[in-house]
């Protein structure tokens, strides 16, 4: 039986172009620094899936290239692959249907989504076609598929509130049925880190 590959998207920490929202409050250097720490938890908790569940398989896809030095840290733990396509649905097309094989992909900016989330989207997608994590801010941090299919990012209009929606009406009218995990939340306006850091155990 195929592994379940477990694919992380995540962009390179490079100053100026991750976290822009956050950018005002803290500047691009501190934006990146908090971009990178919240996708090596990402990355950790999905390692430790993997250990805890041998049949799921994590990748790191980078963009733009696997070359910055925040992924070459990983290589030794995990396979890295460059992201490709004009729009984030076509990179998440191009990634989820490289293999037939279970998918889930994950984005690395919501605190929620920890090993135990990741364990329960996992055994989730055992018994349904598609799971996702809607985000309170109308997007999702998460999609699983049993068959990945690539038009379930077509016609998407991403980075706004219609992103859960419409990948639910395209669920819909494919006649997919989608299993809704718990809602998450994600790291993008100043409000949300200080929500992230509140939480968060002194080093």
């Amino acid at each position: 039986m195929a592994k379940t590959r477990l694919l992380i998207f995540c962009k390179a920490p490079v100053p100026g172009e991750v976290k822009t929202r956050l950018i005002p409050g803290v500047g691009a250097g501190s934006a990146a620094n908090i971009h990178a720490r919240l996708a090596t938890e990402t990355i950790g908790d999905c390692l430790a899936v993997a250990e805890s569940l041998p049949d799921v398989q994590p990748e790191l896809w980078c963009s733009p290239t696997i070359d910055h030095v925040f992924f070459q840290s990983f290589k030794a733990q995990l396979p890295l692959y460059p992201q490709e396509g004009a729009d984030l649905g076509e990179r998440m097309a191009n990634a989820c249907c490289e293999l037939r094989a279970p998918v889930i992909l994950v984005g690395t900016d919501c605190p929620p989504v920890n090993q135990e989330y990741l364990i329960e989207a996992v055994h989730q997608l055992k018994t349904h076609p598609v799971v996702i994590a809607p985000a309170e801010d109308g997007g999702y941090g998460l999609i699983g598929m049993q068959s990945p299919n690539a038009h379930l990012f077509e016609n998407i209009h991403w980075s706004t509130q219609r992103v859960f929606n419409q990948t639910l009406q395209r669920c819909q009218a494919l006649d997919i049925e989608a299993h809704e995990l718990a809602e998450i939340w994600d790291v993008d306006e100043p409000t949300d880190l200080d929500r992230w850091l509140a939480g968060v155990q002194p080093s």
